[in-house]
């Protein structure tokens, strides 16, 4: 990532069209020139962008094109830069629902748009079966009915399956089957959609934490007392920096994902087993074990000496889940699994460990703002910059006045997974909000 520069307009809006199918004084007008401000939302657990678009309606568009939801927008936006790696992005929403605030002077509209794959998705209906692995499963549905492919990173456990989709919407539909993915190690499936890209990803957490630091080199850094210039040589300015206020362990102990009780029932044999999970054995420490941690990040989000009366709290199963492991459908008839069979009984563990994750990921979170140039500038070969991949930020513990290096707030830094971004367009200037978020924290200031 290149050094971040404060200040610079680095795109521009090629063309933002509204159009409806509908027969309307006007079906279609190019309004580039009278957007102000528009913003648009990448979130790992969305397998679609939404957006923000404010227009100054001098074309008195709501009344001529009759406004009612569910206009297409259509919008392209090119860096400003001549950059021969430096790509157009093209993306299509369509209008969910629009506000208009009229004055004397002028009538302003804000337009809240979905991508184009939900409004499509919104109008049709999944009654099927399907036969393959949840990748495969996840793929045929998008293809079949959205034209999307789905890239994808194949390490999944769950094996061949029959599924009967009860009743969805194709994006609902492929979210259910994402959600009973996992690898080897019961690390969850994100299925996600981003500015960048056509195609949709579905991408294991696993792949996410062991992937490469893109802002090594240049890491972000946040703390106040250093001007900009100080920090260009060295470091990624970062313009707002916020912990979001989400440490609660009392709410993750009762949702069941720090200790609980599965009890798994089989319909078949008419027997029941029981598993125990405990987040630290059967998560955290399996996930040292099989190096998914740095040697400098192993200061885990959930402390494991917690204790109740000297007993960890893990050990406690403060929620009981019940579930049907196995009905037998398809035994015999191609030895397919349903969606909630595993291949044997402890394979169950692998979605306690999913669940668990999930929920982690998202205790610790903090928000920064940044540049959008760095995200706006990918390339053919990686064009996707901002949700699930790894970036550094450091934030300052305290500044010493013999002129040593800083020492860094070991909890607030770290390497962290965007998990959401927004990016910030407006006629001054394009920024990037990220929400960050990590599994641990620093033992020791990292090697810069």
């Amino acid at each position: 990532m290149s050094t971040v520069r404060e200040g610079q307009n680095d795109f521009y809006l090629d063309y933002v069209t509204i159009s409806t199918t509908r027969s309307t004084d006007q079906t279609s007008r190019e309004i580039s020139r009278l957007v102000t401000d528009f913003e648009i939302y990448e979130h790992l657990d969305k397998p679609y962008v939404t957006a923000k678009l404010l227009f100054v309606d001098t074309y008195n568009l709501v009344q001529r094109m009759d406004l009612q939801g569910g206009e297409k927008i259509t919008l392209s936006i090119k860096p400003t830069e001549s950059d021969a790696e430096a790509r157009e992005i093209e993306k299509s929403f369509y209008i969910e629902k629009f506000d208009v605030i009229q004055s004397e002077q002028r009538r302003v509209v804000t337009l809240s748009l979905v991508e184009d794959i939900v409004f499509v998705s919104t109008t049709k209906n999944v009654n099927k079966s399907y036969t393959g692995s949840p990748i495969s499963i996840v793929s045929t549905i998008l293809e079949e009915y959205l034209s999307k492919d789905t890239l994808y990173t194949p390490d999944i456990y769950q094996g061949r399956m029959k599924v009967i989709v009860p009743n969805m919407h194709p994006l609902e539909a492929a979210s259910w089957v994402k959600n009973r993915a996992t690898t080897s190690d019961g690390l969850p499936y994100y299925l996600f959609s981003t500015l960048a890209s056509k195609d949709l990803y579905m991408v294991d957490l696993g792949t996410m934490l062991t992937a490469p630091i893109m802002n090594k080199g240049t890491p972000y850094a946040y703390w106040q007392g250093i001007t900009h210039s100080e920090l260009n040589s060295r470091y990624a300015v970062v313009q707002r920096f916020q912990a979001n206020s989400q440490h609660n362990l009392i709410d993750l102990i009762r949702k069941g994902v720090v200790g609980s009780q599965y009890k798994y029932y089989d319909t078949l044999r008419g027997t029941d087993n029981e598993l125990n999970f405990d987040v630290g054995k059967d998560t955290f420490s399996m996930l040292i074990d099989k190096s998914y941690f740095d040697d400098n990040q192993k200061r885990f989000n959930y402390g494991p000496d917690y204790t109740i009366d000297e007993k960890p709290i893990g050990e406690y199963q403060s929620k009981t889940f019940s579930r049907i492991s196995s009905s037998g459908a398809y035994t015999g008839v191609g030895d397919f699994k349903t969606i909630d069979q595993e291949f044997e009984f402890g394979g169950h563990k692998n979605a306690m460990i999913a669940r668990s994750l999930k929920h982690f990921m998202t205790k610790t979170p903090v928000t920064i703002q940044v540049s959008g140039r760095d995200y706006i500038l990918g390339t053919s070969k990686n064009p996707h910059l901002t949700i699930g991949n790894k970036i550094r930020v450091l934030v300052l513990d305290t500044l010493l006045d013999t002129g040593q290096d800083p020492e860094f707030d070991k909890k607030e830094s770290g390497d962290y997974i965007i998990f959401a971004a927004k990016h910030i367009f407006s006629k001054e200037r394009y920024d990037v909000q990220l929400l960050c978020t990590k599994l641990a924290s620093y033992l020791e200031d990292p090697e810069l």
